[in-house]
């Protein structure tokens, strides 16, 4: 891997669970992110608008969204991009 960092979108509406993430990422040895963190998907939306990313990940139950829509909202945005679901639900 090249010195480029990994531009990453978190859509995580948990703060704790978003810092976590986060933390987790940026102490990985071999890689390098830069991290941009949404909280909502009306959020998310609007950063895929004005940035370029090479991963998201997407927790699927936001305050403004929810389960399968959530999904499809970003992945009609980012039809390339590949997109980890998180979520809680067994």
């Amino acid at each position: 891997m090249t010195n480029q960092d990994l531009k990453v979108l978190l859509v995580e509406d948990d703060p704790n669970h978003a810092l976590l993430i986060q933390e987790f990422l940026t102490s990985t040895p071999k890689f390098s992110f830069q991290i941009h963190h949404s909280d909502s998907l009306q959020n998310a939306v609007a950063q895929i608008d004005e940035l370029d990313f090479d991963l998201v990940l997407l927790d699927l139950f936001l305050l403004d969204s929810s389960g399968e829509s959530t999904f499809f909202s970003i992945k009609t945005l980012c039809k390339t991009i590949p997109i980890i679901v998180l979520t809680g639900i067994a």
